[in-house]
């Protein structure tokens, strides 16, 4: 869903500019150039419009996780008590943004965002679109 947000709001802000870029070869003739004068304002207006509405839609797309409800299990909170908690949260805000290398594993069947190198938080994503977050995997190194 967000890959085609942000293809629609890079099609219409890239519209937008090519009206903007196609006005000044428009036809003005004598008798018509009130209506020309007209017609060039609303172009620009529609042109600025359409820009602003692709970089809502683009800001849109990048929002991420907000209105997700993420739930702990009582195993997660249980194997990150020790776990910098900033760090911690910094990684559960980028589920569902893009921003983070999320993997789906295959043999597990759950969702993963890294925290640093080797360090994962598992968690699944229920049919109602709840986030839960089910264990902790530390790296070996950081463990």
């Amino acid at each position: 869903m967000k890959r085609v947000l942000r293809i629609l709001g890079t099609v219409i802000i890239a519209i937008g500019f090519f009206l903007i870029i196609i006005q000044p070869f428009s036809k003005v003739t004598g008798a018509v150039i009130d209506i020309s004068t007209t017609l060039s304002r609303i172009n620009l207006i529609v042109s600025l419009s359409l820009i602003a509405i692709g970089f809502l839609i683009l800001r849109f797309a990048r929002e991420g996780n907000i209105g997700l409800v993420i739930e702990e299990t009582p195993e997660f909170k249980k194997q990150t008590k020790k776990v910098d908690r900033k760090l911690l949260q910094n990684a559960i805000d980028k589920i569902g943004t893009g921003l983070a290398h999320e993997e789906h594993l295959k043999y597990a069947g759950d969702y993963t965002v890294r925290l640093n190198k080797g360090s994962r938080v598992h968690y699944e994503i229920a049919y109602d679109g709840r986030v839960i977050l089910t264990r902790y995997e530390p790296s070996s190194k950081h463990g």
